[in-house]
């Protein structure tokens, strides 16, 4: 093995940067693969039978290490019979149902409007989701029919880099990015650049939220170059500067989802120059330019070269070859792929075995090879993310090196020890068996000198109690070898079905018990809880309490219950909360009252800023018969000291009023705004409300009335409290302006409040993890390792098909373990 590292690391080498001018897009007529590869003096590989080693070469580079049954399937395929059935089946559809939160509106708005308790318990059960999230994706990679679809989702994954850990905590904008990416991975390329720069993870990513024409922010503009599209080397500092101003004011909002938003404040107009070419650009206009630019077609393919053929560099010659191929295709990525697999490069004997597998592809493609289920998900991404490759967050916008750096000796002795402890487990039952049960926890952990160990009580019945057996946490992060988590985000949850005899009924107290604490210098041993759902009910870690807590660390246990970092007991306590329900009729809607489940302060500005705004919200608004999601505007002290109530159309899911007056003004991106003065003096903003509808002036009415119902608890009050004194003395303004006899409704509609938004979360946070798909499947199916072995004989000798380098190999688990096994 030692001499195979050292011939890998000796061989390997590092592509270059170059400059590439300018040039106008092409205008020769858009053609697919085989016509520009008729067209041109590009010779296709030659079609020829293929051996058993050839057909599993194939599969490993294109996709992931093939079963011995996927040989068998493709033997006395030709090498074009191949492509064509590889190309055909392309899909990149999942295979697994997607998780349910996805398709459910975060509420990211309402974590600053309520307690500093509840933004935890908010963030973490975000975390939960991208956890599940990677969970899907590994049982998605070993389940899809067409892996080739699936490495492509891989690769642009990191090539269009955002990462969890810097989009404040929003598990929905990481989905959203992941769609783009799969949605085109085996399609238009341009639609995944286009849909770049309006993507709300990857403005967040690189904070151009941030970039305004007061204050340009350049992260997204200079990494949309060097990193996604073209490549380091292929700009000037003036086209970067020119390129953000472009972008600015392409943001995003978490009202009504997280979607993209302009800012039109923030937007720079006048002319660009960008790659010698004016105009008047935005930041719809960029992706145009970037792919105009001759190197976004090098970058692109010099990508695919190291994904799929080799570590070694490429020819310049080939990649000019390839980079017309795209440019001719109108950058179709299913056609760009049928150019490589038809190039002789591909198939010249020299590049088999020339790249390291990523982490994913390694612990996937033991998973696919095997045809095994005996190791759960959440073990599967624990191995992955040991070896360095943590999806959905990685290590920073230039995403992973790949290559050689996947075999680092702290990385090397992870892939051992999953091999180890992989193929010595081949052939045993799932370690989690999939079985229903009233009451499932959401776990996490940090292993030292041993896995954290727990212990399950209940009180039921008539103060009957049943304590389960101490069971070990077996997922949990060894901090010996690998370090502590260094955020929440890291945490790696599974949802632990506990199994409960048949006569516990009527639950009213729930513990988890941490057993065995252990700390030293070099690691810690920790228990995390994230929630517990039981008979469908979901309930926060943050709903229960720690008990007694870590000594000198009393504000922690406060704030974090679930987090047992010495030895203790998480409880929940189901009775008081049940009493707490029944004790309290739900609120009924009241006919004509502003109807809601809160109404809340988002956002106050300071007392020394010339428009002075206090941003309100409507989490849900009913009011005469009509409805809406969010309802959010502004009470505003305008520069002359006028105070309004301010409306715009961004604010309000759906729109804010029936119809805008034709007299709302627009700003940049066409979202109209109405100002509503409380007296008397501006004919313009009174233009405004007269050209509102009968219906919504009565709404306007309403709203202005609604300040006496507001409580001034906000983040931003507790963050800045000379805001909080400023508007509590102005709030009393609104309230008696609001009540003249202008604008007074009569009767008076009051803000009704139905239900508590903050426990109706608190209380649907514990279970987002959802049950998942425990008995995942190949799509060659699940064998026994004697059937496995039986397919394996048809193919000869492992010596033959089973690695990319020649070894004497007669045990497939000896291949699993060995050296060649890293490579693809």
């Amino acid at each position: 093995m030692l001499k195979l590292l050292i011939w890998l690391f000796g061989s390997l080498l590092l592509v270059g940067c170059k400059t590439v001018p300018t040039q106008s897009a092409s205008t020769q007529p858009i053609q697919n693969a085989n016509e520009w590869m008729a067209s041109t003096a590009f010779e296709s590989v030659s079609d020829s039978d293929l051996s058993h080693a050839a057909i599993a070469s194939f599969l490993r580079r294109t996709g992931f290490e093939p079963a011995p049954s996927e040989v068998n399937a493709l033997t006395g395929l030709t090498r074009h019979q191949l492509i064509e059935k590889t190309l055909t089946g392309l899909n990149t559809r999942p295979v697994i149902p997607v998780p349910n939160w996805t398709q459910q509106d975060g509420r990211y708005w309402i974590r600053d409007v309520l307690d500093e308790q509840f933004r935890q318990a908010f963030e973490n059960a975000r975390a939960a989701e991208v956890t599940q999230l990677r969970q899907w994706w590994v049982q998605q990679m070993i389940e899809t029919p067409t892996p080739m679809a699936e490495r492509m989702v891989l690769f642009l994954d990191n090539r269009f880099v955002a990462a969890f850990s810097g989009v404040n905590e929003n598990s929905h904008a990481m989905w959203q990015h992941h769609q783009l990416l799969r949605e085109h991975a085996i399609g238009d390329y341009k639609a995944i650049v286009q849909g770049t720069v309006r993507d709300p993870a990857v403005l967040m990513y690189l904070d151009n939220d941030r970039n305004t024409k007061e204050a340009p922010n350049e992260n997204l503009a200079r990494e949309i170059m060097e990193l996604y599209v073209l490549g380091e080397g292929n700009y000037t500092e003036k086209d970067i500067k020119q390129t953000a101003k472009a972008l600015t004011g392409y943001a995003f909002t978490t009202f009504g989802g997280t979607r993209f938003e302009k800012k039109s404040w923030a937007m720079a107009g006048g002319r660009k120059t960008i790659f010698g070419q004016s105009g008047n650009f935005d930041g719809d206009d960029v992706p145009r330019l970037l792919l105009n630019h001759p190197a976004a077609a090098e970058h692109l393919v010099e990508g695919l070269w190291y994904e799929f053929v080799s570590t070694a560099e490429p020819q310049p010659e080939l990649i000019t070859q390839w980079a017309d191929a795209a440019r001719a295709v109108d950058f179709q990525l299913d056609q760009i792929l049928r150019v490589m697999l038809y190039s002789p490069e591909f198939w010249d004997p020299r590049h088999q075995g020339f790249g390291v597998k990523s982490p994913v592809e390694y612990v996937v493609g033991s998973v696919r090879s095997t045809q095994s289920n005996h190791m759960s998900p959440v073990r599967l991404v624990s191995a992955i993310q040991a070896q360095g490759q943590t999806l959905f967050d990685p290590p920073d916008v230039s995403g992973y090196d790949g290559g050689v750096d996947w075999l680092a000796p702290e990385y090397l002795v992870e892939r051992q020890a999953f091999a180890k402890e992989f193929s010595e487990g081949w052939g045993e039952q799932p370690e989690q068996t999939s079985f229903t049960s009233d009451l499932n926890l959401i776990l996490g952990g940090e292993a030292y000198r041993g896995a954290p160990v727990y212990k399950v009580s209940l009180v039921y019945g008539e103060n009957q109690r049943w304590s389960g057996p101490a069971t070990e946490l077996t997922h949990a992060r060894d901090t010996q070898r690998l370090g502590r988590y260094e955020d929440d985000s890291q945490i790696e949850w599974a949802q632990i079905p506990i199994k409960l005899p048949d006569n516990v009924e009527n639950v009213s107290s729930i513990e988890v018990r941490f057993l065995y604490d252990a700390a030293g210098s070099d690691g810690d041993r920790n228990l995390f809880v994230g929630g517990a759902d039981y008979q469908g009910q979901s309930y926060s870690a943050a709903l229960g309490e720690q008990l007694p807590g870590c000594r000198g660390n009393e504000e922690n246990t406060k704030r974090k219950p679930g987090a047992l970092y010495c030895a203790g007991v998480w409880k929940l306590d189901l009775a008081s909360m049940q009493s707490t329900t029944d004790s309290s009729e739900p609120a009924q809607p009241v006919p004509g009252d502003l109807n809601t489940r809160g109404f809340h302060v988002r956002w106050a500005n300071a007392p020394d800023d010339r428009w002075r705004n206090m941003d309100v919200v409507f989490d849900g608004l009913e009011f005469e018969g009509r409805q809406w999601d969010i309802f959010s505007f502004q009470y505003q002290i305008s520069e002359q000291g006028r105070y309004e109530v301010s409306f715009n159309g961004r604010d309000c899911v759906p729109d804010c009023f029936s119809k805008w007056p034709n007299k709302a003004w627009r700003d940049k991106a066409g979202i109209p705004h109405v100002n509503v003065p409380y007296s008397s003096g501006d004919n313009w903003a009174y233009d405004q409300y007269n050209g509102l509808s009968k219906q919504d002036k009565r709404l306007v009415k309403a709203l202005m009335g609604a300040a006496k119902s507001l409580k001034l608890t906000s983040r931003t009050f507790t963050q800045h409290p000379d805001r909080l004194e400023f508007w509590s003395k102005e709030l009393q303004a609104f309230i008696k302006k609001g009540d003249s006899r202008r604008w007074r409704l009569d009767p008076q509609p009051a803000v009704t409040v139905l239900g508590d938004t903050r426990q109706e979360m608190m209380m649907s946070m514990g279970g987002m993890m959802g049950a998942g798909t425990l008995n995942y499947q190949p799509p060659s199916g699940l064998v026994s390792v004697q059937q496995w072995q039986e397919s394996a004989d048809e193919l000869g000798s492992l010596s033959d098909w089973a690695l990319p380098v020649m070894a004497d190999v007669t045990d497939y688990r000896d291949v699993l373990q060995h050296a060649g096994y890293y490579l693809r």
